[in-house]
């Protein structure tokens, strides 16, 4: 059932964004519009920028909780969250103060929107410190594998962060305005993971204070994930902001839009690897094989993800001239094509990506990044300079090629005894990847494409609802079943 929880917890604001996103368009404006998207995209990469606290705490956590020592437990919480806060008051400190440039990088001449976009800005730094503490909360959930209350959580603020703005719009087209609801969705979310989190592991709030050597512990950990936790976050947002910059608010939205619709099919893999996360862990603390694990997690994922991809591949201007109009149709369909091949690619690197943090090598991650970093840099600003969205687009998926081909590589050299199940994984991924490539070149008509669209949209819902049968029907298949883990 965890697995099922991870899964709610994503897709109910994900169904409510489907919804109102054409209703902010049209009363904000392809701008406007453009700059929420920033804002909640900063909102996304604020809660992976914890310095490797959230990922360490819940290595810890699970760790201890499994030995049922939850005075440890308690220990780590509090260090961590003090931490995370204090680190969540610079970061939203420097975007505060970085504001008014900001603004004037995206907005360029038009002075109106650049003001709205600074108070906006602005709100977004306050928002910063609820986000980034947030990571405490989750990590000892997601490490005492409390995957109901905490998804339970993230459904309903995650919906609150885009039903105010949504309620905002239909009043004032102001950004400012419209902004304060991610504000408000936030502040909700870190109390109520905080309340939640008291409830698993009573108690942690009595001597609130920093351990330095359990911050150190976490740290130790962690100062890889820190690394990884910057540059991957930087190379997944940073073509958003590029664009912004280089081409205006409104290519931002035509770029963003497929994008962030396309990177809601990771919501599975997403769900699933969190759970995996601590599953691993706990499977190499006790010697057992992580093969079922990994093996569950990658079948579950592609057998809704690809199809999925071959379907907005054959279909992304209808269904964005559905969805949005036709000028999203024109602009934004030769990137959705581009995109969805790197969304497939990157679902497969999931696992591998999970698998090598579980295992305690994230200095293998974490360097792969930063050898990627200044190659994606220099091919992104090349493709910036000939002002075409879509070669940002095929930049951003060549990066997930060579980043899906070395985390393979890395896993299979780290444990030889998985490898016959890396290589396995490798070549389904490479065999989707040709079809995907033949859905773009194939000369089909638009019946036939309409045809083998609808064909994939159906085979995404049998293979999604065969495995929330299989959640359903399987409510202790984690790991952590044989495992009680009191209360002190």
């Amino acid at each position: 059932m965890n697995r099922l929880w991870s899964l709610i917890g994503v897709i109910i604001p994900t169904s409510v964004a489907i919804l109102i996103v054409p209703g902010l368009i049209a009363r904000l404006g392809v701008d406007r519009f453009g700059v929420l998207s920033l804002c909640w995209m900063l909102v996304g990469y604020a809660s992976l920028l914890d310095m490797g606290l959230g990922r360490a705490l819940t290595k810890r956590i699970a760790e201890f909780s499994s030995l049922g020592d939850m005075d440890e437990c308690r220990a780590y919480l509090r260090s961590a969250l003090v931490g995370l806060l204090c680190l969540g008051l610079l970061t939203g400190a420097v975007v505060i103060g970085a504001s008014h440039k900001i603004a004037e990088a995206i907005a360029d001449s038009n002075v109106s929107l650049g003001a709205e976009i600074g108070h906006a800005m602005v709100l977004m730094g306050l928002t910063l410190p609820f986000v980034v503490g947030s990571a405490a909360f989750s990590g000892a959930l997601e490490g005492t594998q409390s995957f109901r209350v905490l998804n339970q959580v993230r459904a309903i603020c995650g919906t609150l962060t885009l039903i105010i703005p949504y309620m905002a719009s239909c009043f004032t087209a102001r950004l400012e305005l419209v902004t304060v609801g991610v504000l408000l969705g936030r502040i909700v979310m870190f109390f109520a993971l905080g309340n939640a989190t008291a409830k698993i592991i009573p108690r942690w709030i009595h001597g609130l204070r920093i351990d330095k050597q359990r911050l150190k512990d976490m740290f130790t950990y962690g100062r890889w994930l820190t690394v990884s936790g910057i540059i991957s976050p930087f190379m997944e947002y940073s073509d958003r902001f590029a664009v912004s910059v280089a081409l205006g608010a409104g290519a931002v939205a035509f770029y963003t839009l497929p994008y962030d619709v396309l990177v809601k099919f990771w919501i599975l893999p997403i769900a699933l690897t969190a759970v995996a996360f601590p599953e691993i862990v706990v499977a190499t603390m006790t010697r057992k094989s992580a093969r079922r694990i990994l093996r569950i997690t990658f079948n579950a994922s592609l057998v809704v993800v690809a199809p999925l991809c071959f379907a907005v591949i054959l279909l992304s201007a209808d269904l964005l001239e559905l969805w949005v109009g036709s000028i999203f149709a024109v602009e934004s369909a030769d990137i959705a094509k581009i995109l969805a091949i790197g969304v497939l690619i990157n679902t497969a690197a999931r696992i591998p990506h999970v698998y090598l943090l579980a295992v305690g090598r994230a200095d293998w991650v974490a360097k792969l990044h930063v050898a990627e970093l200044g190659c994606y840099v220099g091919a992104l600003w090349l493709a910036l300079e000939e002002r075409s969205l879509s070669l940002v687009a095929l930049v951003w998926t060549l990066r997930i090629v060579v980043d899906t081909a070395a985390l393979y590589a890395l896993s299979g050299y780290h444990t030889p005894d998985l490898r016959r199940e890396f290589s396995h994984q490798a070549i389904v991924v490479a065999g989707l990847v040709s079809v995907a490539v033949m859905c773009i070149s194939a000369p089909l008509s638009h019946d036939a494409k309409l045809i083998f669209g609808g064909i994939f949209i159906v085979a995404a819902g049998i293979g999604g609802l065969t495995q929330l049968m299989k959640m359903i029907r399987s409510p202790s298949t984690e790991v952590f079943s044989s495992l009680s883990i009191p209360r002190k």
